[in-house]
């Protein structure tokens, strides 16, 4: 238990990042399928300032805060797709099933 005790109190003194915390936030929002008003939600807000009242202020807890954020990653990662296609040696054949 006490080691356990001393990863927790290690973890909680770490310093976090913005960019690490946006990248997991917007993570967990895509993947999960999480609506726009529960990544907003003030109960969240609060579950993360207990955690960590850093983690409390990086959390956006506007709607269009945090679509503007998704949006900003969506098109960072179409631009590295389409670079990644664009050095393609091979043509690139896509099959999409509905």
């Amino acid at each position: 238990m006490d080691d356990f005790v001393e990863r927790v109190e290690r973890h909680r003194s770490a310093p976090l990042e913005r960019t690490a915390f946006d990248n997991a936030f917007v993570s967990w929002a895509v993947c999960d399928d999480i609506s726009l008003r529960q990544a907003s939600s003030a109960r969240l807000n609060h579950l993360l300032t207990a955690i960590s009242p850093v983690a409390g202020d990086l959390h956006k807890t506007s709607k269009t805060s945090i679509r503007d954020m998704i949006t900003r990653h969506y098109d960072v990662a179409k631009q590295q797709v389409k670079g990644t296609l664009a050095i393609a040696v091979s043509k690139i054949h896509l099959s999409i099933d509905a």
